[in-house]
């Protein structure tokens, strides 16, 4: 029989005691004579309700640090933004005009939204943690835009109706760049504009599966999604980590996270949602409901937290 070092090249440590979690960690722990091994769990978990029920809003930020802004509750439109502080959303001060369908990104300090209905806008506005004010217009308005960036690194790709349009943004100004594979509306983005992965959409009656990542020069096709989705929520750091959340078609739960090389189905959101809003890593999000499935539009928020706790191996 193969030992565990010849099988995993390494031995494992016989401890007194548990050692700090280290996800995948393996020892023999010789006071309980039992083998342990340190394991990740995800979960989602209820939060307090934010103030202004909308979809087709913006948001940023982290899970203990996220904001919303904008978006319409059909037929009204919303100027709102709100802060989170892992505990409550509170009002702060709106937007010059509401960005519904709208396209964002950055942190609670230095945000920045553009495009979006009524009017296929192009104008665009940056938010400095106290006031939002008017910045460059970007070159292609309408709604449904995927983004992703910080204020000084950020990126915009296809709209509504379907276009293979990207822009990136310098701080200063807004640049097209290579374009994106195929005309798609509906999908969304995670990371820099110069490394990102885009991933679903909508086109030609169908939901897309597709995600491609950016370079900083060019689109590269990896692994589809599980499921074909638009108009969902998401999270994530770069083109190795993102998750999306809800979205159609119908409206769904369904929640998958990307790894830099495959996606994985993870437990569901605690409602079906389109589009909702999230921030933060694929450890740590915060997710704000935008519209269910019965058609409204509750304020409803959820953490989503991955911990690495000691768990004792079992042999059958």
């Amino acid at each position: 029989m193969a030992t565990y070092k010849e099988i995993r090249g390494i031995n494992i440590q016989s401890l007194e005691e548990d050692p700090y979690a280290v996800e995948g960690g393996v020892w023999y722990n010789s006071t309980t004579g039992l083998l342990k091994v340190h394991a990740s769990s995800a979960t989602w978990t209820t939060g307090n309700d934010y103030n202004v029920g909308r979809s087709g809003k913006s948001g940023g930020g982290t899970q203990a640090a996220a904001w919303i802004a904008s978006g319409n509750d059909d037929p009204a439109y919303f100027q709102h933004t709100e802060f989170y502080d892992g505990t409550t959303w509170t009002e702060v001060n709106n937007p010059g005009e509401n960005h519904n369908q709208t396209a964002g990104g950055g942190t609670q300090a230095a945000a920045w939204m553009a495009t979006g209905t009524p009017g296929d806008a192009t104008s665009a506005e940056e938010f400095d943690g106290t006031n939002w004010a008017n910045s460059n217009s970007c070159n292609t308005g309408n709604a449904q835009r995927a983004s992703c960036g910080p204020q000084t690194a950020a990126m915009m790709i296809g709209a509504e109706p379907q276009t293979v349009a990207v822009e990136s943004y310098d701080g200063t100004n807004w640049t097209e760049v290579a374009d994106y594979p195929v005309a798609l509306s509906g999908m969304e983005s995670v990371g820099t504009n110069t490394a990102n992965i885009t991933f679903g959409g909508y086109a030609s009656s169908s939901y897309r599966t597709e995600a491609n990542t950016y370079d900083g020069s060019s689109f590269t096709a990896v692994a589809d999604m599980n499921s074909g989705t638009s108009e969902m929520a998401k999270a994530g750091e770069n083109s190795n980590s993102a998750m999306k959340m809800g979205g159609q078609p119908g409206t769904t739960a369904n929640t998958e996270v990307w790894d830099g090389t495959s996606w994985t189905e993870v437990a569901n959101l605690p409602q079906a949602d389109v589009q909702g809003e999230g921030a933060g890593t694929t450890s740590a999000t915060t997710w704000a409901s935008g519209k269910d499935s019965a058609g409204n539009y509750p304020v409803k928020s959820a953490e989503w937290t991955v911990a690495v706790a000691v768990e004792t191996v079992a042999f059958d």
